[in-house]
């Protein structure tokens, strides 16, 4: 699991099959997906200036410190 190279890596399913982890392994409770395609940059097709970065950060932050940011965000 720790090789660089991805084609080296064990797989999600494999590790989960592998015997260190038998215990853990319940296939009818393990949710499988469609792997997310590595071109789903959407986030990088806006071009902010370090105020606009400091300006998320801190609604962000709010979000978890501020019960009315949070139900403005919901």
């Amino acid at each position: 699991m720790l090789a660089f190279d991805p084609n080296k890596r064990i797989t999600v399913e494999d590790a989960l099959c592998h015997p260190y982890l038998s215990e853990l392994h319940c296939p009818e409770d393990e949710p499988t997906t469609e792997p997310v395609s590595p071109f789903d940059f959407d986030f990088e097709i806006y071009e902010l200036k370090s105020g606009d970065y400091r300006d998320l950060m801190y609604e962000e932050i709010m979000l978890y410190h501020s019960e009315v940011s949070k139900l403005e965000y919901e």
